[in-house]
């Protein structure tokens, strides 16, 4: 075996060494100064990973923590719709135990009939942008008679990135059992109160005309408070009753061909004497040829009338309303402007709920019960139409109605 230089040979010379030789000894000694700095940045690097490791593992456990606290469900699933974090609040509601829920499929903790819709939903939410604020509300039965009410909204990195969806899972079912009783207690009332009623109001008409022969001025004033009293407590409790059909989607419609501009031209009319009364003053304007559409001529009317009573309610003397009949693309369009107070933003999303009365709306000159606005939309809607407000404070309010014309592609908008 032949041996290299020993320890007793004399050094050899910088000098010595061929410049191959030379480069390849800094080589080497590069890769080694390489090597220990990769290794340090390594390790520093595997040190800054295992720190934000235990960040995160903190913060989901934090994150965990409250959500098991919170007495509504919450399931988040990733951008691929599969469920990756569920609390117990949420177990109890859809019935499914933690370990069986994650990696489903979120389509798939819903009752079969709402798949479909549900399924839909998620696209449209994945493929949405966060300055769209798109969301999905429903209230779904649940097997065994529960009900729930399902939020999801889609979740984003600051980027814009779509990362999963989170859903709010409320259980209703006592809300909604409660409600269901105070629909039956009002119907219920309703009817109660109907019949005695209309007879008070047959009796005192009777009196009044001098069925029991000449009544003294006094008492005939007292007499006619009375009537005024009876007809605004029946025209409470047919509210109450439109109310309860309409909840109960069995509104009676008799649907015929009607003209839009005569039935509003008619419950112009009928509301003249009220809006002299309070100084107001009506106009109508119709544009474009007549138009007929298929609805309850006496319904819609009845939507006009609504529409008007309110408008001059809020008036003031002297101030006028107009109301216009034309067409909007495949629609007829019927629009009431007055020129009161307005209405707030954050009101205009309410008064169509029933019992609301917006503020400022509790003068005497302004009682109502605060159910003509929401059966003027269950019976334009019930026609296949929509119903709208616009308004700004100081700047009065325009409520506005569309319904299709015959033959032509239903309303997609009221603009």
């Amino acid at each position: 075996m032949t041996s290299g230089r020993g320890m007793n040979d004399p050094p050899i010379a910088h000098d010595d060494l061929a410049a191959a030789d030379r480069l390849s000894i800094i080589d080497g000694l590069l890769e080694i100064s390489e090597a220990i700095i990769s290794e340090k940045e390594l390790s520093s690097a595997l040190q800054m990973a295992r720190a934000a490791f235990l960040q995160l593992e903190k913060e989901k456990t934090n994150i965990e923590a409250v959500l098991a606290q919170l007495g509504d469900g919450v399931v988040v699933s990733d951008a691929r719709n599969r469920v990756i974090m569920v609390n117990s609040a949420a177990e109890k509601i859809i019935g499914l135990a933690h370990e069986d829920v994650l990696g489903m499929s979120l389509m798939d903790i819903y009752p079969k009939p709402f798949r479909v819709e549900v399924r839909m939903v998620l696209e449209q939410l994945s493929c949405s942008k966060p300055a769209a604020g798109l969301f999905w509300e429903q209230n779904i039965s649940l097997p065994g008679g529960k009900v729930i009410r399902a939020n999801m909204r889609p979740v984003f990195l600051k980027s814009g990135v779509f990362v999963g969806i989170a859903s709010l899972l409320q259980d209703i079912t006592e809300t909604v059992a409660l409600d269901e009783a105070k629909k039956e207690f009002i119907s219920t009332v309703a009817h109660e109160l109907r019949t005695p009623l209309t007879s008070l109001k047959g009796s005192l008409g009777l009196v009044l005309g001098g069925a029991v022969g000449e009544i003294d001025p006094g008492l005939r004033e007292m007499l006619g408070i009375a009537e005024n009293s009876c007809n605004k407590l029946i025209r409470l409790v047919d509210d109450m009753l439109d109310i309860a059909k309409i909840e109960a989607g069995y509104l009676g419609l008799e649907m015929d061909i009607i003209s839009v501009q005569d039935r509003v031209k008619s419950a112009v009319d009928r509301m003249r004497q009220f809006a002299n009364e309070r100084q107001v003053n009506l106009s109508v304007k119709v544009t474009g040829r007549q138009r007929k559409v298929i609805g309850d001529g006496d319904r819609i009317e009845q939507v006009v009338i609504n529409l008007l009573s309110n408008a001059i309610k809020f008036s003031p003397a002297g101030a006028s309303i107009e109301v216009t009949v034309g067409r909007t693309g495949s629609c007829v369009k019927v629009s009431v402007t007055d020129h009161g107070p307005g209405i707030a933003p954050t009101e205009q999303k309410k008064i169509f709920e029933k019992f609301y009365r917006a503020a400022g709306q509790d003068q005497p000159r302004t009682n109502g019960s605060g159910l003509g606005l929401p059966i003027s939309k269950g019976i334009i809607e019930q026609h296949g139409g929509k119903i709208s407000v616009k308004s700004a404070p100081g700047k009065g309010s325009t409520f506005s109605f569309v319904l299709s014309i015959p033959g032509e592609e239903p309303c997609l908008s009221n603009e």
